[in-house]
């Protein structure tokens, strides 16, 4: 039968002694639940009983074994600790079971991975991403235990990679922790996602350079001497649509709908955003399209590598004698301005696949001080009017 004595001390703790094959527990007399087990080894261990949330189940929970690395007041803290957690509706042995599933953070990044293929959460380049930004946070801090991982670590770690790495890519691989975390919350792995706590670097102002008319003109020149068909193709459909890169090299043949050429479209069956997207084939575009060869299921993304296409963009880049500050990625924002500035920033975020309109706005469609001039000089061509024929109107 279990002894009931009073507070736990070292002195007590110490003197304690059995013969049992079983051990023999002695309960605190002062904090309800705790108590110590000794067994005829003489190992000592605490634990605590309780009754777990929801129901009127007894638990004991072992809170480890005595000894230089853990006290009498440490043990009493976690039995304190715990508690709450009870007092909030959960389990704690049910949590330490669903930490143990979960793993370290390295082995939850390598679950959380799989989880995502398997929803189709990322398309490949965004995959590709995610899993450099796993592996370098599996690196500073894999071994840790999911909920052992808090702010401090995630927040110096971000430092890090900002050092090293630079701004960019500190708060992307910061915005892939996040998320991880966030599945493991959801999922109840964790009771609170800690690098929701740490806070992006500011700093940076997003990139805003776009082509002129008379670089899009030697561009476009350059284009049109190339030798190679399939990249003056996918030359062209970048710049007519803003597309990104990797939308057009996964294009395939299955996607388009080219007759009649004035309704052509291309469905982009997962674009970045993850969801489906519609778009209209400009006219010239499809002329071009007609007469490649359908040598392939891909219409021109088989011809080469992200990098054996890179360093042919590189090549043209030199051709058209453009400055070398213009970058792939601005054709993009050079056809969402253009479109803005036609049709406004909603048909500019639905041409351009975005999930929200204040990317399109800040980012792919920046207004010049002319645009703003224009723009104003519209608007006081109509109330300079007005304001005639009310002075007017006053002077009767």
């Amino acid at each position: 039968m279990a002894k009931r004595r009073p507070k736990l001390t070292k002195r007590l703790v110490d003197s304690l002694h059995t013969d049992k094959p079983g051990g023999e527990r002695t309960y605190c007399g002062t904090t309800a639940g705790f108590g110590v087990h000794v067994l005829p080894s003489g190992r000592r261990s605490f634990f605590w009983e309780y009754t777990a949330p929801g129901s009127s189940r007894r638990r004991r929970m072992k809170l480890g074994t005595y000894g230089d690395d853990l006290t009498i007041d440490d043990a009493r803290d976690e039995v304190r600790d715990k508690r709450g957690l009870v007092r909030k509706g959960v389990d704690p042995l049910e949590e330490r079971r669903l930490e143990r599933e979960a793993g370290d953070f390295a082995e939850w990044a390598e679950r959380y991975k799989e989880l995502g293929k398997a929803a189709g959460r990322w398309v490949p380049r965004s995959f590709v991403e995610v899993e450099r930004h796993l592996r370098r946070a599996s690196e500073a801090f894999g071994h840790k235990r999911l909920a052992n991982l808090d702010a401090p670590t995630i927040e110096r770690w971000r430092d890090r990679m900002h050092e090293g790495h630079g701004l960019t890519e500190a708060n992307q691989c910061l915005g892939t922790v996040k998320a991880a975390l966030t599945e493991a919350w959801r999922r109840g792995f964790i009771p609170t996602n800690e690098a929701s706590k740490v806070r992006p670097i500011a700093g940076k102002v997003p990139r805003t350079r776009t082509l002129s008319d008379a670089e899009m003109k030697s561009l476009l020149e350059a284009v049109q001497h190339h030798e190679d068909p399939f990249f003056r193709v996918a030359m062209l459909w970048l710049i007519m649509t803003g597309a990104r890169r990797s939308e057009v090299l996964r294009a395939n043949w299955g996607d388009l709908l080219l007759d009649p050429p004035d309704r052509a479209e291309w469905t982009i069956p997962l674009a970045k955003n993850k969801r489906p997207s519609v778009r209209p084939i400009p006219g010239g575009l499809v002329d071009e399209l007609r007469r490649l060869p359908r040598d392939a299921v891909q219409v021109v993304g088989h011809r080469w590598t992200i990098h054996a296409f890179h360093n042919r963009w590189l090549k043209l880049r030199a051709a058209a004698e453009l400055p070398d500050d213009i970058h792939l990625h601005d054709l993009r924002r050079t056809a969402g301005l253009w479109i803005a500035r036609t049709a406004g920033l909603q048909a500019a975020q639905r041409l351009l696949g975005h999930a929200s309109i204040k990317t399109t706005a800040a980012v792919y469609a920046p207004l010049t001080v002319d645009d703003l001039r224009d723009a104003q000089d519209q608007a006081v061509a109509k109330i300079i009017p007005f304001k005639q024929k009310a002075g007017g109107e006053e002077n009767e």
